[in-house]
């Protein structure tokens, strides 16, 4: 039955988009985030291409029918263009071509479809049934994670969500990173929102689904979740006025979290004073060596998944070398030395990045990596412009909140991002791709002010637009 409903529920989304293509687009994003070949049981579904059926949907019925309005080029747009050609590029030269062709399948459609999202995602119902989609596809995970971390405490390691894959939301590091991401986003939409109804409920609704990503969050045990929960608190904290209340509910839900993960996650968080001692940090930071050394003999990168032919020499832990001297006799030590055999280290082989930033570098090298902070950083400059120019404009207070709500989220990203490995995954692109559609919005709306207002915006020629409608 569940196989069936999530088909039916994939389906839906091309009756829907008949009559409003737009739909398509957020039929996309439910596939890319829910990964129905993920959940469903019947062996035929498995296999069924979803996102690249719903994707080709997508832009057929947008050239056919939904041609209106059409944004400008901007910087952010064409530096994703440029570096969706790079990563072409680095892939014909790949250290590991037949991984790295299966990643760079999956990865370019990221890309492309941030550039896309500007031209169907118009309007301010358009945006927010977006961001609805978005934060309810991925509470299909995050939602029962939650809940299961307030009943039973949590752990390192365990499977909670819906996906058992150690990939996408079923890798706990990023799932405890995005969860934290979407936590602006659910508070914006619990007060500006207008798709359902401003009722009690359904605030305390929103309020409940942010509480169970901040569980979740916690009750992975990632050491990750730290940073992302510092930069969300500080970002918070720096953006509303009512800094006194807002500590106090941070305080009072910190608390509560701490209450329901158990002791065993105080203990998981107190290894990162030791991190040198620790295996996981210890392998981590000698992964990184090996990028920066390998990135001098491929500043351009070695394509696509070229971590895995890493070979790093990781040294024991005290204790381990302990047990093994009172295992092992002196002479037996020196025999295991003198034939390559040291048993006080050991060989760690295709070791993943840990890192967005040292997978660019070690991937696409420089120039990869340089455009990919050049996009981030062209979101996050284009936002703040955004905000400044709709704050003269009373009507876009909600646009003001929406780009604050975005430039946290993807602050919180790029913070964890320092610790896995998630250079290609949709969260940070969507957001990049929503920036665009802010821009537009905000410029659609001074272009058709009096002309004392619309001074304000740049010298360029404005073209007709379409004003917004309903959907």
């Amino acid at each position: 039955m569940r196989s069936i409903f999530i088909f039916c529920a994939f389906l839906s989304f091309f009756v829907l988009g008949v009559s409003a293509p737009f739909l398509m687009a957020l039929g996309y994003v439910w596939t890319d985030m829910v990964r129905p070949q993920s959940l469903v049981y019947m062996a035929a579904l498995k296999v069924v291409p979803y996102s690249f059926i719903i994707a080709i949907a997508c832009m057929v019925g947008y050239l056919a029918i939904d041609r209106r309005s059409p944004p400008r080029i901007g910087i952010v747009a064409v530096l994703t263009v440029m570096f969706a050609v790079w990563v072409t590029l680095t892939t014909t030269w790949a250290v590991v071509p037949d991984w790295a062709w299966w990643m760079w399948d999956w990865a370019i459609k990221s890309l492309v479809f941030a550039v896309f999202i500007p031209f169907v995602i118009r309007t301010r119902n358009q945006i927010e049934a977006f961001l609805q989609v978005y934060i309810f596809s991925l509470g299909t995970t995050i939602i029962p994670f939650g809940a299961k971390v307030f009943l039973s405490g949590g752990g390192y390691g365990r499977k909670l969500g819906l996906i058992s894959a150690n990939t996408a939301l079923g890798e706990q590091i990023a799932l405890s990173s995005v969860s934290l991401a979407i936590i602006p986003i659910i508070y914006y939409l619990s007060k500006n929102g207008r798709i359902f109804p401003n009722t009690p409920l359904f605030k305390f609704g929103y309020l409940g689904f942010g509480f169970a990503a901040l569980l979740t969050a916690l009750g992975t045990y990632e050491r990750t979740a730290l940073v992302g929960l510092a930069v969300l608190m500080l970002g918070a904290w720096l953006q509303t006025r009512k800094k006194m209340a807002v500590g106090a509910l941070f305080f009072a839900l910190l608390a509560v979290g701490a209450y329901a993960s158990a002791d065993k996650w105080a203990e998981r968080m107190s290894t990162i004073t030791d991190f040198k001692n620790e295996p996981s940090a210890n392998v981590r930071l000698l992964v990184w060596a090996w990028t920066l050394d390998f990135a001098r003999t491929h500043p351009f990168g070695g394509g696509f998944e070229s971590y895995r032919v890493n070979s790093i020499v990781v040294p024991l832990a005290p204790e381990t070398i302990a047990k093994i001297q009172q295992t092992l006799s002196p002479k037996a030590i020196q025999e295991l030395q003198d034939n390559d055999e040291d048993p006080f280290i050991r060989n760690e082989h295709g070791r993943a990045f840990h890192s967005v930033y040292f997978e660019l570098l070690g991937e696409h090298g420089w120039p990869g990596l340089f455009l990919f902070c050049a996009i981030m950083g062209g979101t996050l400059i284009s936002l703040q412009i955004s905000k400044r120019r709709a704050r003269r404009i009373p009507e876009l207070a909600w646009l003001v909140d929406l780009a604050s709500a975005l430039q946290l989220g993807l602050w919180i990203l790029l913070a964890c991002g320092g610790f896995v490995n998630y250079a290609f995954y949709p969260y940070m692109y969507y957001m990049a791709g929503l920036g665009m559609s802010v821009r537009e919005y905000v410029y659609r709306v001074q272009s058709r002010m009096p002309g004392a207002q619309a001074g304000a915006l740049p010298k360029f020629q404005v073209r007709p637009v379409a004003a917004e409608t309903g959907i």
